[in-house]
């Protein structure tokens, strides 16, 4: 979170002579290439992130989720929301790829990746897409039946199978 979000920073002037935190409260994401000498942003308003897979070749791949509109003080996400995009970037951040339009969280487990993208923002319904090609493709994941999908649980993925717990209404 930025300096704006501190709890003890206040927006308005303490005295005549100090200035106004006037920048919005944000999640940023930055990455360093010379062991945190320096940072360079990726990107703002930043809801997760995770690094690629080196089975898939993607070390210096960034996935992550984000708010689609980037202005204004950014809120924590207690309910899954129709403005937050799946997305990657493969150059630090000049260019963010959407993968998944209305994909909240996520997971990169053993070859796999997991996106729970909003279904419906009234209900507060998920659906989970799967990839195992690095994000190539995403696919619907197939349950037993038909339920109302809430949230999930990866419990296992280590021996090229999918262990899952669906939390439904």
């Amino acid at each position: 979170w930025t300096e704006a979000c501190e709890a003890g920073s206040s927006r308005t002037k303490k005295s005549d002579d100090e200035e106004v935190d006037t920048s919005p409260c944000t999640h940023e994401l930055y990455i360093t290439k010379d062991l945190g000498r320096t940072f360079t942003l990726v990107t703002s308003y930043v809801v997760q992130f995770s690094w690629g897979h080196s089975d898939k070749k993607q070390e210096d791949r960034i996935y992550l989720t984000h708010l689609r509109d980037k202005k204004g003080d950014q809120q924590k996400l207690y309910t899954w929301s129709e403005s937050v995009d799946f997305a990657y970037t493969d150059d630090g951040g000049r260019r963010l790829h959407r993968m998944v339009r209305h994909g909240n969280k996520f997971l990169v487990s053993h070859g796999f990746i997991f996106v729970a993208k909003l279904k419906d923002s009234k209900t507060q319904t998920v659906n989970l897409l799967t990839s195992n090609d690095g994000g190539v493709t995403f696919r619907n994941a197939k349950l037993p039946q038909e339920i109302e999908e809430k949230s999930y649980t990866v419990l296992d993925t280590s021996e090229g199978a999918v262990i899952l717990h669906v939390n439904h209404g």
